[in-house]
């Protein structure tokens, strides 16, 4: 089983979909099965983590807000957030 990341809480709605495999979601506490073609939405706050129970699992995760903007070279400083 892979760890996609340590446990963490966002300000902003996430949306994940997993595409190909197994995950195990652990949101709040809680233990969540996500087979292949599972949405998970997790809410502002909530404490979450993502963990592949098969191998090869592929995890697409959507996040979002009202404070994050798009920028790119014509439109100024990326800082942490944008993607070359």
């Amino acid at each position: 089983m892979a760890d996609y990341g340590v446990a963490h809480l966002e300000e902003f709605d996430e949306l994940y979909l997993v595409l190909t495999g197994s995950a195990r979601f652990e949101l709040a506490g809680e233990s969540h099965r996500a087979p292949a073609g599972t949405f998970v939405h997790v809410r502002p706050g909530v404490m979450r983590t993502a963990f592949a129970e098969t191998a090869p699992t592929t995890i697409l995760a959507i996040g979002g807000g009202r404070r994050v903007r798009p920028t790119g070279p014509a439109g100024g400083s990326c800082g942490r957030r944008c993607v070359p």
